[in-house]
């Protein structure tokens, strides 16, 4: 029987972003994720396991685990919240340890019949009888409750949900009557009647800050942490609907942009005489869009804080962001240019000159996330180039005259491949070459507290009309691999197929 994916259940597991300061001992798995789904495979249920690259594509791990006692009907994977993984059927919810020696000892625990649960939400949240329950699971002695909350809404929208360290699982939502927030580590419910539910929005900064507002309510959210700064836009005179605001990404950060009724608010945490601290500061500046500018009079500002010297712009009126340190008016091309003292400007860049920035294509795609990334580049039809920050200059990479294929960590473009920031030559058919999948191999998995790197490798596969080919990182080209028929191999049945298969590598 062929294989089947069952409504696969992705748990992304960042620990920090791809692109990150480091202020500790950096390890790689900090920057892996994992992928949890059910497979059914000959009336059998497997759970599955991937431990994914950062770049989301390539495979450090794979482990499929047999669930005895779960059917292949309607199986299906439901949560996972680091101490166990729950899964259904068409009859059952089930609790599995995540933990290898209590999997042994308990396998599973049937904890209720399907037919009973109306809802699920998030996998520890069961709607009940009309009433939502919190499970509460002990794996070491695979008991269990559920914990009835009258007080929590039947039929929410969730706003946001999300995990934070010390204050675990929470959620923010409203139903036609209120806007609540739940902590489910401390099985707490607060509502905000203040908010109208019906206009109330929301928008994500980061994993647990958020602003939610109605019309005339705004809070700052630090969660669990809720701050109610309406007062504070009322002393600085505005008396606008929040709802019209607009959430500007801008350098550093973000702004609050309400057009003519309420002008540019920078979110910037400042004491203002006669009013005290607030995290709004109103601004008569105007904010430009096309060039992610604001300007006053005749000047320009990156944010709240940073005044940019524009003098040498000769037309400031169509100044447009290329890129994030590249600037145009049309007629010539500036480097945004940024001091030690908080001092910006944007200056000419002979290397910049004579280049017409739209009509050029830009590439990137999962390879720029990988630790041996291949940067986005550009191509303007003759040329395929990076545009180096730290050295500020245009470097060409090659010449090229085919179309530029994207091979999902690489690109393919005449006899050539561009991988790692390393072209290699292409010795399979340009025409029919794909991706077909990824794996790591960890050399050095911590840096030792700054005293060594952190060293992965990454082997590629890719196929054509005639072979299957591999290539590691470090390695001069392609390398043809002995197959007998090449379409066998996709990127669909990597994993079984490829991965972990030593002829392979």
């Amino acid at each position: 029987m062929k294989a089947r994916f069952l409504k696969i259940g992705f748990v992304l597991l960042f620990l920090f972003s791809v692109f990150y300061e480091v202020k500790a001992s950096d390890c790689y798995r900090y920057h892996t994720r994992l992928e949890t789904s059910v497979k059914v495979e000959k009336d059998k249920v497997f759970l599955v396991n991937i431990i994914k690259d950062s770049n989301g594509i390539s495979v450090v791990s794979y482990g499929k685990k047999l669930l005895e006692g779960v059917s292949p009907k309607d199986a299906r994977f439901v949560s996972i919240n680091g101490d166990y993984t729950i899964v259904a059927d068409a009859y059952f919810y089930y609790v599995f340890p995540d933990s290898e020696v209590i999997f042994e000892k308990y396998k599973s625990t049937k904890i209720i019949e399907n037919k009973k649960v109306t809802k699920v939400m998030d996998g520890n949240l069961f709607l009940i009888s009309g009433v939502w329950h919190y499970l509460d699971f002990n794996i070491y002695s695979n008991e269990f409750k559920f914990v009835p909350i009258p007080e929590f809404p039947v039929n929410p929208a969730v706003l946001a949900s999300g995990y934070r360290s010390n204050d675990g699982y929470f959620y923010i939502m409203k139903d036609d009557k209120k806007v609540y927030s739940y902590r489910v580590d401390q099985k707490k419910m607060q509502d905000y009647p203040d908010l109208n539910p019906k206009t109330t929005q929301i928008f994500k900064e980061d994993e647990t800050k958020f602003f939610l507002y109605d019309e005339d309510t705004f809070y700052l959210v630090d969660f669990p942490v809720f701050t109610d700064v309406t007062a504070q836009f009322r002393k600085q005179d505005f008396d606008g609907n929040f709802n019209n605001l607009k959430v500007r990404q801008i350098w550093l950060g973000h702004c609050l942009d309400f057009g003519n009724e309420g002008g540019i608010w920078f979110y910037s945490l400042t004491s203002l005489k006669g009013i005290g601290d607030v995290y709004f500061v109103a601004s008569k500046a105007e904010f430009k869009p096309e060039s992610k500018l604001f300007f006053y009079k005749d000047r320009a500002y990156l944010n709240y804080r940073n005044e940019l010297d524009v003098s040498e712009v000769k037309y400031k009126e169509k100044l447009k962001q290329v890129f994030e340190d590249v600037y145009s008016d049309g007629e010539n091309n500036y480097e945004l240019r940024l001091g030690m003292n908080s001092d910006a400007k944007l200056a000419l860049n002979p290397s910049l000159q004579n280049i017409d920035f739209e009509k050029f294509v830009f590439y990137k795609n999962q390879g720029l996330y990988s630790y041996q990334g291949q940067p986005a580049f550009w191509a303007d039809g003759k040329n395929l180039f990076y545009w180096e920050r730290e050295n500020k200059t245009k470097k060409n990479i090659s010449p090229y005259k085919s179309k530029i294929k994207d091979l999902k960590l690489a690109f393919a473009f005449d006899d050539k491949i561009l991988i790692e920031k390393k072209i290699i030559k292409n010795i399979g058919d340009f025409a029919t070459m794909e991706f077909v999948g990824s794996s790591v191999e960890v050399v050095s998995p911590c840096d030792g507290n700054g005293k060594s790197s952190v060293k992965v490798n990454y082997v590629y596969y890719f196929r054509d009309k005639n072979a299957l080919y591999l290539y590691k990182s470090g390695q001069e080209g392609l390398k043809k691999l002995n197959v007998a028929n090449p379409k066998e191999y996709t990127e669909e049945n990597f994993l079984e197929k490829i991965f972990g298969k030593a002829f392979l590598t």
